[in-house]
């Protein structure tokens, strides 16, 4: 008995020194990671900061774990806290060899790697924490359960991360346009109404009065930014960062509303966003592009709601997301001439569905508010109804536009690394999967045929216009122009994978993940041409930034531009910031890999079973701000 007890005491003092060296050697990493290595003789007092603070957290969450166990088994807990050798030996490695210390401090992707490696053993420990408390028979199942629990949680944080990194890598840096939004937001914040603008020789909206205006959403979202950060181009640029941000939000609560299926729903928010031309010429632009892509999305997604709802609907519920409906299609058409397109077409099937119909009647206040008072107020300013007016629309157009289109696709197949009757083929099988997605689609929920009608009228309307405002001959911007469809095509493609049997279905999530592997590897190395020539650039010859740049130089916006100060302007803009110019370098590369290593992270939580009482809700109409809750926790 004696010698039994001295063996427990034995394995014990052991496990307790292994896992007393694990959080030692852990802290040790944070201290290299957050500061720098050093040595005990030179030891700064930031390093033993952190070593300490991250010493006592981790100590203090042992002891907890310890504390919270019903039968306390020091084996069991040693093997939950086994990962902290990941860090540990990190640490032990940047220490023993300066070739890793080198890599380690000056290749932010080797600290992003190691940061995720760290990151994941310590989701491990907290996972294994979960699943011990948890009573199942099988230890599969308590994983499962605790997978489930944390899904939420790592979910949001994952769309978070993809979203804001994605927003912070190729902010394109532009004047022409983008001058013209804040000097409206300037005009009004100095109470002299709204700007309208003589059409030139080049201008594409002037219409017959030659006379033009934007629209007002991303002038009025300037006009606050301006008021809370000051009048800088960063300032400028915060609406597109939070649409950004927003978007994966907003794609995910629609794919799941559209497929009933986490998973697909989940794989289809990060192909949007890794998509190398979406990402980098639409989400990139100092354009209003990204608040578009939006506010369309999440048009459809309440239309969508609406289209599911139950017989049994409350009214307050239908006046509510009808009032909302009403606000998201104003600001739709407030945003870009594209948008008044989708505005008027994707609510119009809800005419149809007889328990909807009523939050139709709702949406129109608030939208005919809206888009009407706009257009009254500036009626007597361009003479017309309606303040933009696209150059003539031709039949005569579309053979010149499907000539000249041959140079984006030349262009995307180039970037994209396969031939062109490739690309064209893909292009081709998309089209006829998303017709069987809009009739299956329509099949199902009648409501919803707003949503292809609206692609199909936004498609020719394109080709009707004439080649310049297309800028068919411009393959980025051609791309940008017809990029705004790109995900509401995917959400007619979506649901049809749901349907396969099981071994398709997994070949095609596997294949859907290995693509937006590629799609992050293409959208981090633009500028591949410097290792493989005639390939050309990704990015197009203006001055791309991250987002990092812009809040570490903040740039004094000019008080008015002229046709006489608005080239030294531009001049002084570009000087300013071309130092920092992502052509050449692959800064860009490291926020793609950070995102691409959310979107890894979160599949296994996405992945799993839902549990035995969870269903989709398809059947209910849920205020904007609970439905998407359900949609993170996959009610």
């Amino acid at each position: 008995m004696a010698r039994q007890h001295g063996f427990f005491l034995l394995t014990r003092t052991v496990l307790l020194v292994g896992l007393g060296l694990l959080i030692a050697g852990t802290a040790v990493f944070s201290a290299v990671f957050f500061h720098d290595r050093t040595a005990l003789t030179t030891m700064p007092a930031r390093w033993a900061i952190i070593w300490t603070i991250t010493a006592a957290g981790l100590a203090a969450w042992l002891w907890w774990d310890v504390r919270q166990t019903r039968q306390f088994h020091l084996d069991a807990i040693a093997r939950r806290w086994l990962p902290l050798a990941i860090p540990t030996i990190i640490a032990l490695l940047v220490y023993g060899s300066d070739t890793i210390y080198h890599w380690f401090i000056t290749r932010n992707r080797a600290r992003i790697l190691c940061g995720a490696l760290v990151l994941a053993a310590l989701a491990l420990i907290w996972l294994a924490q979960q699943a011990a408390r948890h009573q199942a028979a099988q230890p599969a199942t308590a994983w499962s359960a605790a997978l489930a629990a944390a899904r939420p949680v790592v979910l949001g944080a994952s769309l978070f991360v993809m979203g804001l990194l994605q927003a912070a890598s190729f902010v394109h840096l532009a004047v022409d346009d983008f001058g013209r939004y804040w000097t409206i937001a300037d005009t009004l914040a100095a109470g002299g109404g709204y700007q309208v603008w003589t059409a030139s020789a080049g201008t594409a909206q002037g219409g017959e009065s030659g006379y033009w205006t934007d629209l007002p959403v991303l002038p009025l979202l300037m006009l606050v930014s301006f008021s809370l950060f000051g009048r800088t181009l960063t300032a400028a640029h915060v609406p597109l960062l939070l649409a950004n941000i927003v978007l994966p939000f907003v794609l995910y609560a629609l794919y799941l509303r559209l497929t009933g299926h986490r998973l697909w729903a989940f794989v289809g928010t990060a192909l949007i966003l890794f998509m190398p031309f979406f990402q980098i010429y639409t989400l990139g632009s100092s354009e209003p592009d990204p608040l578009l892509v939006v506010l369309v999305a999440a048009l459809v997604w309440r239309v969508a709601v609406l289209a599911q709802s139950s017989p049994v609907a409350a009214p307050r519920d239908l006046r509510w997301n009808g009032l909302t409906l009403g606000i998201l299609a104003a600001a739709t058409a407030l945003v870009r001439p594209e948008g008044i397109v989708y505005a008027a077409l994707i609510p119009a099937g809800l005419l149809f569905h007889q328990r909807s119909r009523r939050a139709v009647w709702w949406a129109l206040g608030p939208a005919g508010v809206l888009v009407g008072g706009f257009a009254v107020a500036l009626w007597p300013a361009v003479q017309r109804p309606w303040p933009q007016a696209p150059r003539e629309l031709d039949l005569a157009n579309i053979p010149a536009n499907l000539q000249l289109a041959s140079k984006p696709l030349e262009h995307a197949a180039t970037q994209l690394y396969v031939s062109e009757p490739a690309l064209l083929a893909i292009v081709l099988l998309v089209l006829v999967l998303a017709l069987l997605g809009a009739i299956s689609l329509i099949r199902a929920w009648p409501a919803l045929i707003g949503l292809p009608i609206a692609l199909l009228a936004h498609g020719t309307l394109l080709l009707l216009l004439d080649p310049f405002s297309l800028r068919t001959a411009d393959p980025p911007e051609f791309l940008r122009h017809i990029s705004y469809a790109w995900p509401l095509l995917l959400g007619l493609i979506l649901p049809l994978f749901p349907r396969l049997s099981r071994v398709p279905q997994a070949l095609s999530v596997v294949g859907a993940v290995l693509l937006v592997s590629a799609f992050a590897y293409l959208t981090g190395t633009p500028e591949e041409i410097y290792a493989k020539p005639g390939r050309g650039s990704l990015l197009r010859s203006d001055i791309y930034l991250l987002w990092t740049d812009l809040l570490r130089v903040p740039y004094e916006l000019p008080t008015q531009l002229d046709d006489t100060s608005f080239f030294a302007a531009r001049d002084d803009l570009f000087d300013t910031y071309r130092p920092y110019d992502l052509h050449g370098i692959d800064y860009g590369f490291d926020y793609q890999l950070a995102s691409w290593l959310a979107f890894i992270a979160a599949l296994p939580f996405v992945a799993i079973p839902y549990p035995a009482h969870a269903t989709h809700r398809r059947g209910t109409v849920a205020p904007l701000t609970s439905d998407m809750a359900a949609a993170l926790r996959g009610n």
